[in-house]
């Protein structure tokens, strides 16, 4: 089997063990804990997602709904500036410039090694 079709069924079982254990196995909130789901994408949390067992008498709807709005904002924030970062590439001026050393590199290595048969 080729490579790249190992590393995708490698994925997809990771992908389906990860699905069995998000499907069978939520987290519960709590008094002390409220567990708020993310959205579909990842990037941000469901304003929806407020618990009246637990939240009544400490938060109202509107503000749990603008926490939440808040939070997702500067968590998508935070995503979209991990992927500028993920996506950017090496300057093209960096990649000649770690060639080069490299070679100076190996070049010094056999210096090294010639002068040291010389001796």
């Amino acid at each position: 089997m080729p490579p790249i079709l190992k590393y995708i069924a490698k994925m997809k079982a990771f992908n389906a063990n990860t699905n069995f254990f998000m499907k069978n196995l939520p987290p519960e909130s709590t008094p002390n804990m409220i567990i708020v789901p993310m959205n579909k994408h990842g990037d941000g949390y469901l304003c929806s997602a407020y618990d009246g067992r637990f939240l009544r008498g400490k938060m109202s709807k509107a503000e749990f709904h603008h926490i939440t709005v808040e939070i997702s904002r500067i968590t998508a924030h935070a995503y979209s500036e991990n992927r500028v970062v993920d996506l950017g590439k090496v300057p093209r001026k960096l990649v000649w410039m770690l060639v080069f050393a490299y070679i100076i590199s190996v070049v010094v290595l056999i210096l090294t090694f010639i002068a040291v048969d010389v001796n």
